[in-house]
């Protein structure tokens, strides 16, 4: 039974507690350079083992890779990758979540790209949208010789593995997880 007495007394020692607690800003988000910091030296260990890109995963609850370098919260209603090469970061979205992205990921600077992530090693992807190999080729600049697969490959699905080995056949893929983990969890000051 409810006990308005006792509600009372617990919500005052709430509402003491808050008004003691250290002042922090709620709505505060990463800026710009963070992101900026975390591509440079993810794309600086991609060119240093000699890759021409490298390719990261979230599935639809946004468990993985990609907020890492896009920025985006963690609001999705679709898996999404990206790909950070040459010319940047690109996001792999599906239809739906491209538009989610594109109110929640400016601050990366990366640039969205649509297909059909739903239907990945299928056979069923919507033709008339971006194919994983022309994201990963307009990321980079040419078709890599070599790429990264810088989610685990426990999480990284087998239909987009498949998709871009048979699109890009002449490229070698290959994991680096454990090398992009040594970056994603070395925390920055913004970070702590």
């Amino acid at each position: 039974m409810f006990d308005k007495n006792n509600w009372m007394k617990q919500a005052e020692i709430v509402s003491n507690v808050l008004e003691n607690a250290p002042f922090f800003e709620k709505g505060y988000m990463l800026p710009a350079e963070e992101f900026k910091t975390r591509q440079e030296n993810t794309w600086n260990m991609l060119k240093q083992k000699g890759y021409d890109c490298g390719i990261v995963y979230s599935d639809e609850h946004y468990c993985g890779d990609v907020p890492y370098l896009a920025g985006n919260n963690n609001i999705i209603v679709e898996p999404i990758a990206a790909v950070l090469g040459e010319n940047g970061l690109y996001l792999m979205a599906g239809p739906e979540s491209a538009i989610v992205a594109r109110q929640l990921c400016p601050r990366s600077g990366a640039k969205i790209r649509v297909m059909d992530i739903l239907n990945l090693g299928t056979g069923r992807a919507d033709k008339n949208l971006n194919t994983p190999a022309s994201i990963v080729v307009e990321a980079c600049g040419k078709e890599p010789q070599k790429a990264a697969i810088l989610s685990s490959k426990v999480f990284f699905p087998v239909g987009l593995y498949q998709e871009l080995s048979e699109q890009l056949p002449q490229t070698s893929i290959d994991d680096l997880s454990e090398e992009y983990y040594e970056i994603k969890y070395n925390k920055s000051k913004l970070e702590l």
